[in-house]
């Protein structure tokens, strides 16, 4: 119930590409139990998983990528974390009119902001050594705000400054755990967040312009 729910919120904010962490997948099962499929819509076809644990069933668990481009060189990167759960850097390429932009998406560490500390510091190694010129990450960071001002060659979608506003246009009071960094030449023309009970966090959405 709840996955179809989230596949609804989804398709009703027509997003172009997201990034989800904590998805599974289970092909090889009788009930076939697919995250991503559940979330995708018509306009989002493609998808693909990059798991961090393999169940001996058959399942899979990890960060999924699902786009309305197709997603190419796909590739993970593994991250330092510190002997706890495995954490990756998901990378892939998509062509927007013409131009080739780098899709990143990953999942933090939540046990420490030391751990977080280096793995903020390999993101940014890779994204910097990226040839092509835009880059998008997405993720939950389970970090503070004061964390992301590693970034400073990026723009970053959330942070202390940014308001978000409900329907009813109280302010909505969020932390940066899930948020969207975007290198500097693409605009951010607006971002907002979507309250729901379908899970535990709720959805960071961003309209950005590749100039």
């Amino acid at each position: 119930g709840k996955l179809l729910m989230q596949g609804h919120l989804i398709y009703d904010q027509q997003p172009d590409i997201m990034g989800i962490q904590e998805a599974y997948q289970n092909l090889d099962a009788a009930d076939i139990i697919d995250n991503l499929a559940s979330l995708k819509t018509r306009n989002m076809p493609y998808n693909v998983l990059s798991p961090t644990i393999n169940y001996s069933g058959g399942g899979q668990y990890g960060n999924g990528l699902i786009s309305h481009y197709k997603l190419n060189n796909v590739e993970t990167f593994p991250r330092y974390s510190g002997g706890y759960e495995k954490r990756i850097l998901q990378r892939a390429v998509v062509y927007i009119d013409g131009k080739a932009v780098s899709i990143y998406n990953t999942h933090f560490s939540y046990n420490s902001a030391a751990i977080r500390k280096q793995q903020f510091e390999q993101v940014i190694e890779i994204m910097d050594a990226d040839p092509n010129k835009y880059k998008i990450l997405t993720g939950d960071f389970n970090a503070g705000f004061d964390e992301f001002s590693v970034f400073r060659d990026y723009t970053v979608v959330n942070t202390e400054d940014t308001t978000y506003y409900d329907y009813a246009k109280n302010e909505i009071d969020y932390s940066a755990l899930d948020n969207i960094i975007v290198s500097k030449n693409i605009q951010v023309v607006n971002s907002r967040i979507i309250i729901t009970s379908f899970s535990d966090h709720f959805p960071v959405f961003a309209y950005l312009v590749l100039n």
